[in-house]
C-alpha cells in the first residue's frame, strides 16, 4: 500500500553525502598527516573540509526537497522543525557531553 506522500530516495546522492561527511570527519581528525607520514596524494582531496561541508549542505538541501513535494505552510515548517529537533538534539547533546 502506497503512502499519501511517497518519499523519494536516490542512493547515489546519499552515497555522495556520506563521502562528504567522511571527508569532514577526515579533516576534523587531521588524518591527512599521521605520525609524520603524509597520506597518498589521491586522498588529499579529503583534507579540504570546507568544500566537503558545502557539498554536504547543498546535497542535503536537494534531498530534503525530494522528500517534500508540496509547498510548505507555517504548520508544515513548524512540524518539520520539531521533528528535526527531536531527531538531532539528543545525539548532539550526547556528543557535546562526551566532548566535555
Amino acid at each position: 500500500m502506497e503512502s499519501k506522500q511517497e518519499k523519494k530516495r536516490d542512493g547515489a546522492l546519499d552515497g555522495l553525502r556520506g563521502l562528504a561527511a567522511l571527508a569532514v570527519l577526515w579533516n576534523h581528525l587531521g588524518l591527512e598527516r599521521v605520525g609524520g607520514v603524509t597520506a597518498p596524494t589521491w586522498t588529499l582531496w579529503l583534507a579540504d573540509g570546507t568544500a566537503a561541508v558545502m557539498i554536504f549542505f547543498v546535497l542535503s538541501g536537494y534531498v530534503i526537497g525530494l522528500t517534500t513535494p508540496f509547498a510548505a505552510g507555517p504548520k508544515d515548517v513548524g512540524r518539520y522543525a520539531r521533528k528535526r529537533v527531536l531527531r538531532l538534539l539528543p545525539l548532539n547533546l550526547v556528543g557535546v557531553l562526551l566532548a566535555c
